[in-house]
């Protein structure tokens, strides 16, 4: 079993001794046997009240059964407990070498080999030498939580993007050689284009072109519709700089003759689609290349986002096909950041804002800076401590377990509800790190300390936020996962509980059908008497 640190290693090693020392003299004096003698003295009164029957026996063997086997499993130390390391689990994008615990040492490998020698000395100058023995079920708790917690801890990320899909797209911009490219095509191209619509009485929102919202360089009116992108017989557009990857143009210009292989001058659809024997040079093919790489990965999923925003038949069509709308959502769709906000406002964003709202923010900022140093160093100590508090709590958790059980009479419910918490506290330390990472990226979702959003606020913001899972997180955590614990145990138990009702009301009922019968017997013979007497 791998622990986190030595103090760990120690809080658990210390409770499981505890716990055995407690089991130990709960045998000596003869206190276990507490739970069954309170059993046989409740069936024995139960024997006297609804006389014997089956179901009664049964459910005296099945009890029995169930506190040898609660005994066996959860509560007699038995098993040898074993620590293997002592290390941490760090991140995904952590490196092991610059945790602070372990760049104390010169080397990696002695920092690595170093906790389990001094472990070693430790526990056996504390336990006397002795081994520690553990129950089973305990033991198989304590390893697989801690297992679980350390593989769920290497797969977290250092930081997480909280950004919308909409607000990442809205940042993408084009840059360099292609936003020159771009402004080339708009200039001899798109421009063009639309004047010539215009001319020819085509205007957007009469029913040829779509709305001035959905258009846009790639509009399909403009790359099939002859006389304009294809350039056909000389009317129409094309690029009036020479390009790459155009040789084969159909656009045959006398100035063709005199550039460099591969160049030409391509028409203004071939130039967006590029040649339908070599498509690589067009200039939609470069712009999808210059989306963002998640959208290229999942492709097909992200179109579905996009049309997904669909409102009319005329923004449907505003694109040939995918990778047009791609295109068209990522780099030509109006974009404002100021509409894409990182956290809600409900003091300053929601309602009807006036001076009073703006003046309790202003008092609000002036009391947070004013306890900023207080309140940071509180939080800070919070971090620092909580690694410390958990295994005393385990401590104090696994030392009371023994009496527990005995105050609960062995019973499944209550193994049931300790061996969740139990569990819960080994995966504390998980929810620490995503404390951290709630620490480490909020500032930056919220467009930093200064000059975010919420202007200083964010800094202790993020400070009470990581405060909350290193604190309330815990508690919130171990309080379900002890609820959970609870229900399991009430169903594990009851059938056993609805045998027991099961028999009580057989009995009940079958006193009853006897006690009918000889009220309705006395009655016959009344009734029998008072005929022979008349």
């Amino acid at each position: 079993m791998v622990f986190d640190s030595l103090l760990d290693a120690w809080g658990i090693a210390l409770g499981l001794k505890i716990m055995a020392i407690l089991w130990d003299l709960l045998v000596q004096s003869g206190l276990i046997t507490i739970p069954l003698i309170a059993l046989f003295f409740s069936r024995a009164k139960a024997l006297l009240e609804q006389g014997y029957s089956d179901k009664l026996f049964n459910s005296v063997v099945s009890d029995l059964l169930l506190i040898i086997a609660v005994w066996a499993i959860a509560v007699l130390p038995w098993a040898t407990f074993k620590v293997s390391d002592v290390k941490t689990f760090p991140r995904q994008c952590e490196d092991p070498r610059t945790r602070v615990s372990q760049a104390i040492n010169s080397s990696y490998e002695q920092a690595a080999n170093r906790p389990t020698r001094v472990l070693g000395g430790k526990l056996d100058l504390v336990m006397e030498g002795e081994k520690i023995k553990v129950p089973p079920l305990i033991y198989v708790t304590l390893a697989l939580s801690q297992a679980f917690k350390n593989e769920a801890v290497s797969r977290l990320p250092c930081s997480t993007d909280i950004n919308l899909i909409e607000s990442e797209i809205s940042q993408t911009k084009i840059s360099g050689y292609l936003r020159d490219h771009v402004n080339e095509f708009y200039k001899w191209c798109y421009w063009p284009a639309r004047a010539k619509a215009r001319r020819e009485g085509i205007y957007p929102g009469e029913g040829v072109l779509p709305e001035e919202i959905h258009m846009w360089p790639g509009h399909p009116f403009f790359i099939e519709t002859e006389g304009y992108y294809d350039n056909a017989d000389g009317n129409g557009f094309y690029a009036h700089t020479a390009y790459y990857g155009f040789s084969n143009t159909k656009n045959k210009l006398a100035e063709s003759t005199n550039l460099p292989a591969g160049f030409g001058y391509p028409t203004c659809k071939e130039w967006w689609l590029g040649i339908s024997s070599d498509s690589e040079y067009g200039l939609r093919k470069k712009l999808y290349r210059a989306t963002p790489g998640w959208v290229r990965e999942d492709e097909s999923s992200f179109y579905e986002y996009v049309t997904s925003w669909f409102d009319s038949k005329e923004e449907e069509e505003s694109s040939i096909d995918r990778r047009d709308a791609i295109v068209k959502k990522v780099f030509f769709s109006p974009k404002d950041i100021s509409d894409y906000n990182a956290a809600n406002d409900y003091g300053l964003d929601k309602g009807d804002t006036n001076l009073a709202d703006y003046t309790a923010r202003m008092i609000g900022t002036i009391g947070v800076t004013l306890n900023a140093i207080p309140n940071t160093i509180g939080n800070s100590m919070i971090q620092l401590m909580a690694p410390m508090v958990k295994p005393l709590i385990l401590l104090v958790i696994l030392t009371a377990y023994v009496p527990a059980m005995l105050f609960g009479a062995f019973k499944v419910k209550h193994v049931a509800t300790f061996i969740s918490v139990t569990a819960s506290i080994m995966f504390w330390p998980f929810l620490w790190e995503l404390g951290r990472i709630v620490d480490d990226t909020i500032l930056d979702a919220t467009g930093g300390a200064i000059f975010g959003s919420m202007g200083i606020n964010q800094a202790m913001l993020s400070q009470y936020l990581a405060g909350f899972f290193f604190l309330y997180g815990p508690m919130l955590f171990t309080a379900a996962m002890g609820w959970v614990g609870m229900a399991g145990g009430e169903m594990a138990s009851a059938k056993q509980r609805v045998n027991s009702s099961a028999g009580s009301s057989g009995q009940q009922g079958a006193n009853s059908v006897k006690n009918g019968g000889k009220w309705a017997a006395g009655k016959t013979k009344q009734v029998a008497s008072k005929g022979a007497a008349k």
